[in-house]
């Protein structure tokens, strides 16, 4: 007997003749929650008011469609006075929705507000393409929600949504915490700005020991591979020296330089921090360092249908300390260069970790590696395409002190075929150096063929950034011929001298005359031979 069945989807009146059962299954509309607080952290029962600021706060707060900002350094308890007048506006008011949402990040601002809309359950909140600010700014200002109050915490200038996109109706205000009077004067009116002046000692170290920690979003992301970060870095950080106090900073002494490219780091790897929790069902990759999956973008807050997290075990061994460094490396590195905006970079989003695991999330790429589309020799067109994109990519890490280290088919990933189109990916040995040290690397590594010769043949020799040239030219030569230059790491003269008589003949009917002019000068045994990557961007090749 047939059956037929009209699902969720068509809800309509169902007209027809059938012989045989027709049920139907009616999607029944959400029952609204009732209002409640988003904010992820416990009440100090030992708050204690400074003056009358939370006087201050209500004041403001209990005027329709209030906007007001909490302003002032790091430790001055900007956040804790935000957590404390929620908890006293939902004891007051228990009609009254607070959402609390991370701003300190672009990721962490996305992610507080799909937790809003799952909250509320504003329909269409699991649609992966969906406008979640636009989705929660439509519910926001739709008068049936009732009252709310919306608290931006720790947000800077780059990450402050339009006024527009900000909702504005008399049933709710919005708080916004930031170290900056700029973005504060951008958001309210002068009248609104409260200004949050440090405490004496005795308060901070009061505050200190009852958990009012450096804008309390960090107390969720202080994580065991994080340490304390001084404050006139922080402020370092968020103005954006300019190049030229940059070097001023770096002249003053190499101890010193590593000291604050150390806490840079900490900086960067705590910025990038996020909260996930990977299926890990679906293995797409794996190595030596762990399993990479494939996991869909909704679980990092990212509106991408996929991404790659990669795994990365914490082995209760001494040796994870060495392993911890290059993790930290990894994470910071890709962090930096997502400043860039560059589409030379696989994308990353950031970081998480659990008892047993570290998780970095990133692009997935389809394609995979270039590695894997390397069967047959390419075209030297395509190829030229391609070269010049790995150059354009490392003529940025470089320009920022980066050597990748570890260059190879396997760590450059292909996002398109027609035209070619690759990104540098994998930075888990790439390492940046202080600029006034000559852009020296001392670390012993291997890249199975295509790793330059001075790193390994003298273990004491230092190196620089030209490694990444060298393998460049490995690459290309086995784009376009089909195999590798060399079957292993360059480890003595007459190894390289048997390879380069032969190279010629296996490119001369490959390159044109321009394109072999370019890989022999990459393939030279003596790095200050080869060219800077920028400089190899102005060969004739690509004319």
């Amino acid at each position: 007997m047939e059956t037929t069945s009209f699902g969720s989807g068509n809800n309509g009146l169902q007209i027809g003749v059938n012989g045989g059962h027709i049920t139907a299954s009616f999607a029944r509309p959400e029952t609204p929650p009732e209002p409640s607080s988003t904010v992820p952290f416990g009440r100090d029962l030992d708050f204690i008011d400074r003056g009358s600021l939370l006087d201050q706060v209500h004041e403001k707060c209990s005027l329709p469609a209030s906007r007001i900002a909490l302003v002032g350094l790091s430790r001055v308890g900007k956040s804790h006075l935000a957590i404390e007048y929620s908890y006293r506006i939902r004891e007051a008011s228990p009609e009254t929705w607070v959402f609390w949402v991370n701003a300190g990040n672009e990721a962490h601002l996305e992610k507080s507000y799909r937790e809003i809309a799952y909250r509320v359950k504003i329909p269409g909140r699991q649609d992966p393409k969906v406008d979640i600010y636009h989705l929660v700014y439509s519910w926001l200002q739709n008068k049936n929600c009732g009252k709310w109050i919306l608290i931006l915490d720790n947000i800077h200038d780059h990450l402050l949504p339009p006024l527009a996109v900000l909702p504005e109706t008399p049933e709710g205000s919005i708080i916004l915490t930031t170290r900056s009077k700029r973005t504060a004067s951008t958001f309210a009116n002068e009248s609104n700005i409260i200004l949050i002046e440090p405490t004496g000692k005795s308060q901070e170290k009061k505050q200190m020991t009852t958990g009012d920690t450096t804008d309390l979003n960090q107390k969720v992301d202080d994580l065991e591979l994080e340490s304390t970060v001084s404050e006139s870095l922080r402020l370092q950080r968020d103005e954006r020296l300019s190049e030229t106090k940059r070097r001023v900073l770096e002249n003053n002494g190499s101890e010193s330089n590593r000291e604050r490219i150390r806490q840079q780091m900490e900086m960067t790897k705590e910025d990038s921090r996020l909260d996930f929790n990977p299926k890990c069902a679906e293995i797409v990759g794996h190595g030596g360092f762990g399993e990479v999956f494939k996991e869909p973008g909704i679980i990092v807050g990212v509106g991408k249908p996929w991404v790659a997290v990669k795994r990365i075990f914490k082995r209760q061994t001494p040796s994870f300390a060495i392993e911890k460094d290059s993790i930290v490396r990894e994470i910071v590195i890709a962090a930096e260069l997502m400043k860039e905006q560059s589409q030379h970079f696989v994308e990353f989003f950031g970081w998480s970790e659990d008892d047993f695991y570290v998780y970095l999330a990133m692009e997935y790429v389809e394609l995979g590696d270039l590695e894997s589309s390397l069967g047959s020799p390419w075209s030297e067109e395509d190829t030229k395409l391609v070269v010049r994109q790995l150059l354009e990519g490392l003529a940025r890490m470089h320009r920022q002190h980066i050597a990748h280290r570890d260059l190879r088919p396997q760590n450059i990933f292909l996002i398109c075929r027609g035209p070619p189109c690759a990104k540098i990916g994998d930075f888990g040995i790439s390492k940046r150096v202080p600029a006034n040290s000559s852009t020296k690397y001392d670390t012993q590594y291997r890249t199975g063929g295509y790793c330059a010769p001075e790193v390994t043949k003298n273990k004491t020799e230092q190196y620089t950034e030209a490694v990444d040239l060298w393998s460049l030219g490995c690459i290309m030569y086995k784009m376009v011929v089909g195999e590798k230059l060399f079957q292993e790491d360059v480890h003595a003269v007459y190894e390289y001298d048997d390879t380069i008589r032969r190279l010629e003949g296996a490119i001369s009917q490959k390159l044109s005359l321009d394109g072999t002019k370019l890989l022999k000068s990459l393939i030279v045994t003596n790095p200050a031979d080869r060219p800077k990557a920028e400089e190899a961007l102005s060969h004739t090749w690509f004319i």
